[in-house]
Formats: structure tokens, C-alpha cells, sequence
């Protein structure tokens, strides 16, 4: 399909696509990460995840 025979949205989304992420947790983690999004996020799992990696990124220089 070309560009131009695409909607505005399959646009979007092509645009946004190298920013998406796929994971696999082990069970564990993935019950941790339910855990706090339902205690911080009223949970919503994508929302704790942004949050914990910003967490974790936060401070380090990323020009390094």
C-alpha cells in the first residue's frame, strides 16, 4: 500500500512504529509490575512501565 492510499491513522502509526516495544515477562515480574500499576496508575500497565523506565533513565547523561 503507498503512503498515499493510507489513512491518517496508518500514518500515525507508521510514524510511531520504532517507538513501540514488545516484551516477555517472566511471571514473577509481570505480577510486580500488575502490582504497581494497580497501586499507582489504577492499572494501567503501559502508564507503570513508562513510569519505572523514566524512573530508572532519570540523571543518567544519554550523550555518553
Amino acid at each position: 500500500m503507498s503512503d498515499s492510499e493510507k489513512t491518517a491513522q496508518a500514518k500515525r502509526d507508521d510514524d510511531r512504529r520504532h517507538l513501540h516495544f514488545q516484551v516477555r515477562l517472566d511471571p514473577v515480574l509481570a505480577k510486580n509490575v500488575q502490582h504497581y500499576a494497580d497501586l499507582n496508575h489504577n492499572g494501567v500497565i503501559n502508564a507503570a512501565v513508562k513510569t519505572i523506565l523514566s524512573q530508572f533513565f532519570k540523571g543518567i547523561d544519554h550523550n555518553v
